[in-house]
């Protein structure tokens, strides 16, 4: 076979393998944290729940979505005053509103519900808001429910970097307990701690259900797309949670 023949295969299976279409791509700034089973970055690879269905709407749409993960705070910084992201995941009209100045930012419908509680020692399990005096949380989440005793000096609110890290505080007695998904911290007991009766959640302390969403300051079309997918895919999308163990929706507070 002449080189110029050989060429000329090459060159129509190229060809042949190209889709008719180009896949329309777009930047999705995700939580550089282990979060797990929502999401978790390893090796700035992005998996979880959340990539398992905003994957699956992307394909059905023929888009495809680049993760880009990113320190919680710098990421608030770079989707809302930034012009490299499309999309932030998760996010919440109730986060960090003084980061948000009035921006116009467009939601979608909750990927998932997360039930964000207290995580105590089981010593403390009784304990009631008044005997709280520390509380630790992931550096960039908002404590919701707590933020007027913190604002009041009432509640002393340490950051860790990462979730493992929060529990390790609990543990370890440095705070009195920590604020984040009951889920999360579910996995991290089971799994990676191997001990589920490490630590409790504390049911006389003040505790929420937030909606996980995605959001956009650009593409609004998507996020009706998406609203849409999850509409149609609502008996999918419940067997996928349980799948994860995610807290079901329900009683959505935001």
């Amino acid at each position: 076979m002449s080189r110029s023949i050989g060429f000329l295969i090459a060159a129509a299976m190229l060809l042949t393998a190209l889709p008719a279409h180009a896949m329309t791509v777009f930047t999705v700034g995700v939580e550089d944290i282990r979060y797990y089973p929502h999401y978790t970055t390893h090796h700035g690879i992005y998996t979880g729940f959340s990539r398992a269905v905003l994957d699956d709407f992307a394909r059905e749409r023929g888009y495809r979505f680049e993760y880009i993960p990113l320190p919680v705070l710098r990421l608030y910084r770079q989707f809302l005053h930034g012009d490299t992201l499309d999309f932030k995941y998760p996010d919440n009209a109730q986060w960090q509103q003084t980061l948000r100045r009035g921006d116009t930012v467009y939601y979608s419908d909750p990927l998932a519900m997360a039930r964000d509680g207290v995580i105590v020692l089981p010593t403390r399990e009784t304990m009631h808001l008044n005997q709280l005096k520390r509380l630790g949380t992931v550096r960039g989440f908002t404590a919701t429910r707590y933020e007027n005793e913190i604002r009041h000096g009432k509640v002393h609110l340490s950051m860790s970097d990462d979730f493992s890290d929060l529990m390790n505080m609990v543990r370890e007695g440095r705070v009195d307990g920590g604020f984040g998904s009951l889920a999360v911290a579910r996995y991290q007991l089971e799994h990676i701690l191997k001990n589920p009766r490490a630590l409790h959640f504390a049911p006389n302390l003040p505790y929420t259900v937030v909606g996980f969403r995605l959001s956009t300051r650009r593409h609004p079309e998507i996020i009706r797309e998406l609203n849409d997918y999850l509409l149609r895919h609502a008996d999918r999308l419940r067997l996928l949670r349980r799948q994860y163990g995610i807290d079901p929706p329900g009683r959505t507070r935001q």
